[in-house]
């Protein structure tokens, strides 16, 4: 395929593939990606805009190839389990890669390479750059892709006088008849029909042909963007930062290569702040001075220690639920975290309910909505003076889940998708191992439509000269829904216990053909024998009276 069909294919397969030049060459180390250790490696730029990793003398026989086309490089510290800093270190944040002894493709895959200078460390920055900038600049003509493709015939056998019995002409046979395989897949997927009925969107129903539109791509300068677009450009995206301020007690100024499910879970808490200041309605132009209400929820999530939801905050109360600082977090820690950080934290108008094994309680629900403000005004500046202890209040519920015991169960996967059509959807959080999305959009119970945290910013303080800009995404990426983890967290937002009810009814009539992935309960069972009840109660009235 060529390389304007979604893959640079170039694999060394046979001897008459013409040599790319080289570019740049150097020894690094890099961090394996499942031992952890940092092995010695043969680092090549090609002309192909390839970056390519080797053994020391297999010059020419690749292990590994990342493409740079849509690749982010950026410089950073790396600190491992044993404490080990390693200062020179370059993280390549791969879209597109490939395991060449393994026979794999990789979608998202960061990569670290570590140099022994910062001198040498630059260096290798910018070449990357200038590739990546000469292809950005190149043309290609376009492939089309047709029906005819799928067909694909495998590898042929080789001919007695070409056969390589060698260890390598074995690992290049296999290769070969690897991609083949996940090559006939992928086309599939391009070429069936992709772009009919309806995609939802966090509640809202588009039809799918938006997502072909020229603009879905993105372009945040123009006047005029189709509603899906603008719908798209308007949800908040957190991504990696760096040259913030350090994580106490730690060095960490950045969060590359481990904050994926924190940024996560901000942006799904996010949205139901912005759902309730601001409205699902909410469009945010850049065109115009920022709706206050929509600045003061960016400050919330500054990354900055004293910020409510910071990343700082976040991971820092993270201990207290096993995860060390710059460890990866799951959907459920998250969700547990944040949930404590409401409790303790300035937003009184809205609470956040975490449900337990799936199940969500209304009783347990109510009496958060219902539960008396503890201060007079809300976070920003509401007077909840006039407020009756009953009244509602708005409440955002995070959902964990485990779809599936050993692997992802897909009889799931219709319910899930049917979710992010309800008004009160939120999105959820989860992904892959290590690799986390909020996903917002699903289309036919196949693919899923996310927002990326995947990607490398500096650090943007929330002054009064702030560019918002970078905290919103021109386009959402795509998941086959059979490549999610089984570990992920829904969200709903309820702005009042009408909309709590609604949300109740639409779950329980969207799963009554099968078991349920999310219950709705009254009240939670009591498993409490009768002595041991009223051995409690007798224990309540003396506490009340003073006997004990």
């Amino acid at each position: 395929l060529s390389r304007n069909c979604w893959w640079p294919l170039s694999l060394p397969m046979n001897e008459s593939e013409p040599v790319k030049t080289i570019i740049h060459r150097g020894l690094v180390e890099k961090l394996s990606y499942q031992e952890h250790a940092w092995k010695p490696r043969i680092l090549e730029v090609t002309s192909d805009f390839e970056l390519r990793y080797c053994g020391e003398g297999e010059e020419g026989q690749p292990r590994g190839i990342i493409s740079l086309e849509d690749c982010s490089v950026s410089p950073c510290k790396y600190i491992g389990s044993d404490g080990r800093v390693v200062p020179h270190v370059m993280l390549c944040s791969a879209e597109r890669s490939t395991s060449i002894r393994q026979g794999r493709w990789w979608i998202k895959r960061d990569y670290y390479f570590a140099c022994q200078t910062a001198a040498e460390l630059k260096q290798w920055k910018s070449v990357i750059l200038k590739v990546k900038h000469n292809a950005s600049e190149a043309s290609f003509e376009p492939v089309q892709l047709s029906a005819s493709m799928i067909a694909l015939e495998p590898p042929c056998e080789p001919a007695e006088d070409e056969d390589d019995d060698s260890p390598i002409g074995r690992a290049r046979a296999g290769t070969a008849q690897r991609l083949a395989n996940q090559l006939t897949s992928f086309v599939s997927r391009f070429t069936r029909s992709a772009d009919t009925g309806e995609i939802y969107m966090l509640g809202c129903a588009y039809d799918a042909s938006a997502l072909t539109a020229p603009s879905i791509m993105g372009d945040s300068r123009r006047k005029s963007m189709p509603a899906f677009a603008r719908d798209v450009y308007s949800r908040l995206w957190f991504t990696y930062r760096r040259d913030f301020r350090s994580i106490t007690p730690t060095t960490w100024t950045t969060d590359a290569g481990w904050g994926c499910m924190l940024r996560s879970g901000q942006m799904m808490v996010a949205e139901g702040l912005i759902r309730h200041y601001c409205g699902r309605d909410w469009r945010f132009d850049p065109h115009k001075p920022p709706a206050k209400a929509y600045v003061n929820i960016l400050r919330l999530f500054e990354d900055d220690p004293c910020a409510p939801f910071s990343l700082h905050k976040i991971a820092q109360f993270g201990i207290h639920y096993g995860k060390n600082i710059g460890e990866w977090f799951g959907p459920n820690t998250v969700c547990q975290v944040l949930r404590f950080l409401f409790e303790t934290g300035p937003i009184e108008e809205v609470g956040l309910h975490l449900t337990d094994d799936g199940v969500i309680y209304k009783d347990a629900v109510r009496k958060l909505c219902c539960s008396r403000h503890n201060g007079k005004q809300g976070a920003f500046g509401q007077d909840l003076r006039g407020q009756a202890a009953s009244s509602w209040r708005a409440v955002i519920l995070c959902v964990p889940l485990r779809l599936g015991v050993e692997g992802l169960n897909v009889e799931y996967l219709p319910k899930l998708a049917s979710f992010l059509s309800f008004p009160q959807s939120i999105g959820f959080v989860g992904g892959k191992p290590r690799s986390s999305y909020y996903f917002v959009a699903a289309r036919n119970a196949s693919d899923v439509y996310y927002l990326d945290p995947h990607h490398v910013q500096d650090h943007t303080p929330m002054d009064k000269r702030c560019e918002t800009s970078s905290f919103h995404c021109e386009q959402l990426k795509k998941m086959p829904m059979t490549d999610l983890d089984p570990s992920l967290a829904v969200g709903f937002y309820c702005a009042d216990e009408a909309q709590f009810n609604d949300l109740c009814v639409r779950l329980v009539d969207a799963q009554q053909d099968s078991y349920p992935m999310i219950e709705v309960a009254q009240s939670r069972p009591d498993f409490r024998t009768p002595a041991e009840t009223a051995e409690e109660e007798i224990e309540e009235e003396d506490w009340e009276d003073g006997t004990l």
